[in-house]
């Protein structure tokens, strides 16, 4: 799913304004697309939902949230 990273009717991108707004929003979309550096110190209950990626000497932390389809649960 991350790999897609976009607004679609089964999923909803939240960016913050500096990321939405910054020169290197593609850079950093794609850094979170394609992490895959997971570790029982930045993931350790495995679930490959939350990390931080580092774009041109800027860290940025990307989480995943699951809900149901209407975006309640």
């Amino acid at each position: 799913v991350r790999r897609g990273l976009v607004n679609s009717k089964f999923s909803k991108v939240m960016e913050t304004p500096s990321v939405k707004e910054s020169p290197d929003r593609e850079l950093i979309l794609e850094a979170i697309r394609s992490f895959d550096s997971f570790t029982g110190d930045n993931d350790p209950h495995e679930e490959h939902d939350c990390a931080i990626v580092k774009v041109k000497g800027e860290s940025y932390m990307f989480k995943i949230d699951y809900y149901d389809l209407n975006l309640e649960y």
